[in-house]
């Protein structure tokens, strides 16, 4: 495939590893529950990764940075051990999402712009704006608002057609909505940040685990707690978020883990991608990556 060209994600896949259903079929339940409820249920992704990776691997999940008494908590500890029953030997692994904070809590921060747009907005239609990827950046009401509401005071009067969106500005498209009663402007929709399509999936990621200030600390942490349980395996489990700036990194299909180069940072040794689309994805250092359905 050309770079730029549409990715056909039907095809081109990565291989498939065991299926939910079979994986579910091993699971004691007693231990399922009593895994489930030794991590607290706030910690949405470390629940899912300690039970998805008991049920796939048959290792024992145990939380090792519980900070509320309950369980083996640790100032710096791994955030989970793994442990095989037979033989004893362990496995770290540290747990994050590629949620982007920034963008989960600016729900306040937008209601803000679009007051101080519609302020300073004189026209007479309404318009619906989209902020477009990269937005997280900028500074909304102080100097975003202002330069969006001129070019809205700008526009046309009603008596003169409009056809399609205008952009106002390199993060802000606006569409007229007409006839209108009260002139109004809304923010209707913010750019979760999809993957630019001439960069390849696995190229993107590498760049993501390679440059990203919280996988740095996951990793950090691996590589200084590994050796106090004589840890065998470094394990980092990513919970894939669908909005943000870090958005199009969701894993659409199989078809992206054959779509670039990836190269793992150290010290990991499996890398696991869940982000409930169905599938999740692991990377281990001697097979590289598979897809597990969750589905069927």
């Amino acid at each position: 495939m050309n770079r730029g060209e549409p990715r056909n994600l039907q095809e081109g896949w990565c291989p498939e590893g065991e299926a939910w259903s079979n994986a579910a079929a091993r699971v004691d339940p007693e231990e399922w529950e009593r895994i489930k409820n030794a991590f607290d249920p706030k910690k949405a992704a470390e629940v899912t990764a300690a039970l998805l990776t008991y049920a796939f691997t048959g290792l024992t999940p145990s939380n090792q940075d519980d900070q509320g008494g309950q369980g083996q908590g640790r100032n710096g500890a791994v955030d989970i051990l793994l442990t095989d029953a037979t033989t004893g030997e362990q496995q770290a692994m540290e747990v994050t999402t590629s949620l982007d904070r920034r963008y989960q809590d600016s729900s306040a921060a937008i209601a803000k712009f679009e007051e101080a747009v519609t302020v300073s907005y004189n026209g007479e239609r309404s318009w619906s704006l989209e902020l477009e990827r990269g937005w997280e950046t900028l500074r909304l009401v102080k100097d975003l608002a202002p330069t969006v509401a001129n070019a809205l005071n700008e526009m046309p009067a009603t008596g003169e057609p409009i056809s399609g969106p205008r952009t106002l500005h390199s993060h802000v498209v606006a569409w007229p909505i007409d006839p209108v009663a009260q002139p109004t402007v809304k923010v209707t929709s913010r750019n979760a940040g999809a993957l630019n399509r001439d960069d390849p999936y696995l190229d993107a990621l590498t760049n993501y685990l390679a440059t990203d200030i919280t996988i740095k600390s996951k990793l950090d942490k691996l590589e200084s707690e590994a050796p106090r349980f004589n840890a065998t395996r470094s394990h980092l489990y990513i919970g894939m978020a669908s909005t943000g700036v870090l958005g199009g990194l969701l894993p659409a299909s199989p078809s992206y883990f054959t779509w670039g180069t990836f190269a793992t940072p150290k010290p990991l040794t499996d890398l696991w991608l869940e982000g409930g689309t169905g599938e999740m994805y692991h990377w281990t250092q001697e097979n590289e990556w598979i897809f597990h359905n969750l589905q069927k």
